[in-house]
């Protein structure tokens, strides 16, 4: 009967360190998974920043684009009623 109660003991033990890794493990994978989280996050910042610099850039490259004629020039009515040879607007798509 005592070689029972200690091997109850001894179960009862080991029923409880189990508890305790898996508890650990819940907290390292609740930490990893946060980990992620916040990588996706700024990776979703860094993409978003791009892609602002992008447009920005671009916008930039069609002015540039129009104000030095590479679209092509056209006649447009000047506010003193004549003709005026100006630039013709450039846009994104004359970029490619």
């Amino acid at each position: 009967m005592a070689k029972l109660l200690i091997e109850v003991q001894e179960l009862r033990a080991e029923i409880a360190d189990l508890k305790k890794e898996v508890e650990a493990d819940r907290k390292y994978t609740a930490s990893v998974y946060d980990y992620a989280k916040s990588i996706d996050k700024a990776h979703e910042s860094l993409r978003t920043t791009f892609n602002k610099n992008v447009v920005i850039n671009n916008e930039e490259a069609v002015r540039r684009m129009t104000a030095r004629g590479a679209c092509g020039t056209a006649y447009a009515p000047s506010p003193n009623g004549g003709q005026a040879l100006i630039n013709k607007p450039c846009t994104i798509a004359d970029l490619r």
